[in-house]
């Protein structure tokens, strides 16, 4: 296991598959007999013995985009949250970079060969797939316009809101309205 930082919290969960997950830091590692892991960063373990050894990786960056469109780069996984949903997705939410990332990943690709998991980690998810954008409206109760909006999915089936989205009062007044691309927010 590589060195943990100082003042950090890791996360320790045990997966639907009995797997143990660890998230954490990795420290400048000062012991020579320490191999691999030695530089600063963020990594995720599986472990199937119950901590007797483990499968590392090394966190790249999250779903959280820059306004270029770039994946956001990990500083620390820092007061970091983690949680498996019903269909095996990990999340982790992280707080100690700038902004706030949001990771989604599953054993697969930690137990993944280095070639596969590289490649996979360069996979864009975060475009709308083509012929998936669709405009939708929602109305109050008296047929007058409540809101409206346009999504699509990404190559995940992933919902991703994109273009404008407006909110109207019910006397017909703009209440809100804030522009997506590709499910990140970039004007209001």
């Amino acid at each position: 296991m590589p060195v943990q930082g100082g003042g950090q919290n890791p996360v320790m969960l045990k997966l639907q598959s009995g797997r143990l997950l660890y998230i954490s830091d990795m420290g400048q590692a000062k012991d020579p007999a320490l191999t691999g892991f030695t530089e600063r960063g963020s990594y995720v373990c599986l472990s199937a013995d119950n901590g007797e050894s483990w499968k590392i990786r090394r966190l790249l960056g999250g779903q959280t985009k820059t306004a270029d469109g770039e994946s956001v780069k990990f500083t620390s996984v820092g007061y970091v949250g983690a949680s498996q949903t019903a269909n095996g997705v990990i999340h982790l939410v992280t707080s100690r970079n700038k902004p706030d990332l949001h990771v989604e990943l599953n054993e697969a690709w930690i137990l993944a060969d280095d070639d596969d998991a590289q490649k996979a980690a360069k996979t864009d998810y975060s475009r709308v797939a083509q012929g998936t954008l669709k405009q939708y409206e929602e109305l109050y109760p008296d047929g007058k316009l409540k809101a409206k909006w346009t999504g699509g999915v990404n190559s995940q089936g992933l919902y991703l809101l994109h273009d404008e989205q407006s909110f109207y009062y019910s006397d017909g007044q703009l209440q809100w309205q804030v522009t997506f691309k590709n499910g990140l927010k970039v004007g209001l």
